[in-house]
């Protein structure tokens, strides 16, 4: 099993445990029974395997949805796995940086493939090119507001109006109120 080095030692330290008990709540517990299995072999960006004669090119630019989260490419087969840097028709936590999180799905879309596998639901050829549209859309309307002088508890009804294209996607009432917050964090260290 392939990962990069920061999720296999983060899984030594536990984070499979955590994310084992995230996911038995969010089932009801219909993963039962699994077991963490962590990755013994670590990649890097530019790295790239081949394994029957299919090449599989990792992405990885430092800090996207995690620092941890790694892209594969198989230019054979035209398919891009994107991992948690893209959802379809939903609103995912972001623990990492959205600025690195748009730059990885730029990067991406710059392979020209022709399937993009989400980290959630359904693979397309626009699934890249759709969600980083959403957080490009949302960093900068909350740097324009944060430019204004807006609060980050101040910005999100300003903006919402503009966010209706996105309105109707799963957890976007529960989830965009943190990514405004963590948009308005990461442009106020810019700022500095």
């Amino acid at each position: 099993i392939y990962a990069h080095p920061e999720m296999i030692k983060a899984v030594k330290l536990g984070a499979g445990d955590e994310w084992m008990v995230m996911a038995m709540r969010m089932t009801d517990g219909a993963v039962e029974g699994t077991e963490v299995v962590n990755a013994t072999l670590p990649v890097d960006n530019g790295d790239s395997i081949e394994i029957g004669g299919l090449h599989f090119n990792i992405y990885h630019n430092g800090k996207a949805h995690t620092h941890t989260d790694i892209m594969v490419h198989i230019p054979e087969r035209e398919v891009m796995f994107l991992g948690d840097n893209a959802a379809v028709n939903r609103l995912i936590r972001n623990e990492g940086s959205f600025k690195g999180n748009i730059a990885a799905l730029e990067d991406a879309i710059k392979t020209q493939t022709k399937i993009f596998v989400p980290g959630h639901g359904p693979s397309s050829g626009d699934s890249a090119a759709i969600y980083a549209n959403y957080l490009k859309t949302v960093y900068k309307l909350v740097r324009e507001q944060y430019g204004e002088g807006l609060s980050d508890f101040e910005i999100k009804p300003v903006i919402l109006p503009k966010m209706k294209k996105w309105g109707q996607w799963a957890d976007f009432n529960r989830m965009v109120g943190a990514h405004v917050n963590s948009i308005y964090h990461e442009v106020e260290a810019d700022e500095f």
